[in-house]
């Protein structure tokens, strides 16, 4: 798994990583999936809304989560494996998401220093993802909402 310090390396910087790894030791499903990645990252920068790298990847794992429970199904093993490879690599490349209990401490010390309210939400998003860029707004709104 390439772990990314400090998002200093892009996701894309990563991706060329994985496809010069993956011709090296010719790991053909590896070579495919980052070239797939690759080609969908640089679709999003030139779409007229363009998203996170984050959000592309995502994307490309819930494609592959729908996809995987198709072929399980149909009873195709073989083709719900190279999904879960699939998924496999676009994860490992995935700066890591802070766990529920770094965002509420976080939220918490925030709460000590000013009062909050629901209307204050799109701040404290603001606030929590500038401390943890891969943090899911959703899961912030859960855990500030549970601390009101």
């Amino acid at each position: 798994q390439l772990m990314m310090n400090d998002n200093k390396i892009t996701i894309e910087q990563t991706v060329d990583i994985l496809i010069e790894g993956a011709r090296k030791t010719s790991n053909t499903l590896m070579l495919e999936t980052a070239k797939l990645i690759k080609a969908a990252l640089i679709n999003n920068q030139h779409s007229e809304k363009p998203v996170s790298e984050l959000d592309v990847l995502h994307k490309m794992v819930k494609e592959r989560e729908k996809a995987m429970a198709i072929y399980e199904k149909a009873g195709r093993k073989d083709l719900a494996l190279k999904e879960v490879k699939e998924i496999g690599y676009i994860r490992g490349i995935m700066p890591v998401e802070p766990s529920e209990q770094e965002i509420r401490e976080f939220i918490s010390e925030l709460m000590t220093i000013i009062t909050l309210t629901i209307k204050d939400t799109k701040m404290v998003i603001a606030h929590v993802q500038r401390k943890f860029p891969t943090a899911q707004k959703g899961t912030i709104v859960k855990i500030f909402k549970s601390l009101l």
